[in-house]
Parts: C-alpha cells; sequence; structure tokens
C-alpha cells in the first residue's frame, strides 16, 4: 500500500487543507529542480532511518512495503515557494509525516501505542486533527534545531502562506485550541486571536503542576511512544 501525493496532499499545518495562498510562480525553472536536486543527500539522511529512499518524481509518493518514495520538485514551487521554503517542505513532509509513524511501527511497544491512538481517534475524531497539528509543530521544530538556517523560511510560509489569519474566533473552539497552538509555536512574535475560555484552557495546560503539557507533547525530543495527548 502507497501514500501517494498525487491523490491524497497534505497541506503543511492545516487539517482543513485549504488552498496555499500566495502568488504563483512560473513554470518550474532548471535551476530550481538543481536546488532540489542537489539536496536529495539531506532527503535521504532524514528519511534514512525511518528505512525509505527518496528519489525526484511525479508526486510525492510513499510505498512503506518496499521503502521507495518520490519527491517533486514542482509540488512547491508552483505554489510560490522559494527554493528554501520548498526544502523545508520537503524536509516536513518527511519528519511530520513518515518518520515518527515510521518509528512508532518499529516496535512492538510502538505498535501498541499507534493503535491506542487510532482507537482514540476512531472514538473521538477530533483527535486526529490534534494529532496532525502536535506532530507538525513537533516535527518543524526538529527541523529547525538540525536546519537552523531555516528557521526564517518555516515562519514565513505559516506566516505568508498556510495561515496569515490570526484571528480564530469564527472557528469552533475546539478548532480554535489547536490552530493557536500550531500558528503560536511556528510564529511565536504574533498573537493570536480566540475566545476567552480557549485562552483560559491552553494557558491552564501550559502550567499542569509546574509543567508545560503542550511543550511536552510537542517536543522533538520526546519518546514517540509516550506521546500527550491534550483533547
Amino acid at each position: 500500500m502507497s501514500v501517494d501525493s498525487r491523490k491524497e496532499n497534505q497541506n503543511m499545518g492545516n487539517p482543513e487543507k485549504p488552498e496555499i495562498q500566495g502568488v504563483v510562480t512560473p513554470p518550474v525553472e532548471e535551476k530550481f529542480r538543481a536546488f532540489l536536486t542537489g539536496e536529495e543527500r539531506i532527503l535521504n539522511d532524514i528519511a534514512g532511518g525511518a528505512g525509505f529512499t527518496f528519489k525526484r518524481g511525479d508526486g510525492w509518493a510513499i510505498n512503506p512495503e518496499t521503502g521507495e518514495a518520490t519527491y517533486d520538485p514542482k509540488f512547491f514551487e508552483e505554489k510560490g515557494y522559494t527554493p528554501s521554503q520548498a526544502l523545508f517542505g520537503a524536509f516536513h513532509e518527511i519528519k511530520c509525516h513518515l518518520v515518527e509513524t515510521s518509528e512508532l511501527l518499529g516496535t512492538p511497544r510502538g505498535q501498541e501505542a499507534f493503535a491506542r491512538l487510532k482507537d482514540r481517534i476512531k472514538a473521538k475524531p477530533r483527535l486526529h486533527i490534534w494529532e496532525n497539528c502536535r506532530t507538525d509543530v513537533k516535527g518543524n521544530l526538529a527541523i529547525t534545531r538540525f536546519a537552523p538556517s531555516l528557521a526564517e523560511d518555516v515562519e514565513a510560509v505559516y506566516r505568508e502562506k498556510l495561515w496569515p489569519e490570526t484571528d480564530l474566533t469564527s472557528k469552533p473552539k475546539h478548532l480554535q485550541f489547536m490552530y493557536s497552538i500550531l500558528r503560536t509555536a511556528m510564529v511565536p512574535d504574533e498573537e493570536v486571536t480566540v475566545d476567552p475560555k480557549v485562552k483560559e484552557a491552553i494557558s491552564k495546560l501550559r502550567n499542569v503542576k509546574g509543567k508545560d503539557v503542550i511543550a511536552l507533547a510537542t517536543d522533538p525530543a520526546q519518546d514517540p511512544t509516550g506521546g500527550v495527548v491534550c483533547g
């Protein structure tokens, strides 16, 4: 069974999958493709621990059975990403949507944790949105730790393309809660407006017996088999 972006694209950081906003650039230039090709070694270094080998292809596709995967430079470039932003996008797809799941399924304990998570999501579907937000933050923080030069690109992508909106009060409260955590983590210097009750709930989780539960749930250093669910 393969995961193919041509059928099931995952827009970074936004579980509702809206169209990415921004100016669409001209068709792919050779220098842009060359940039991503030059980073193929880095992509494979990141994904290698999860048992996958990446090659450039048409669309993002992952085959867990064979370990073969393709990445598509056009996927991000055509949505207005600069080369370095597209590199972050590639890292994001690997780190947030591949590596942690692969690590979970790689051990009996992880398989049990993954099964429990699936059961919880089945009983409470909104947890799927939270899990997407949580792993986005966790994966993106991991990316900026091993590639700090991309930090400004990460922030620009979320501020200008994925989450330009800072007033979330028109959304249901559970979405305000989740999206506020994601947006604030990625663009920390901009305040997000949410319902007072949502703000209070987030503040309480920031100090549970002296511990920041949200920070623990999104810490790249945390073992994925012991993930924290804030819902």
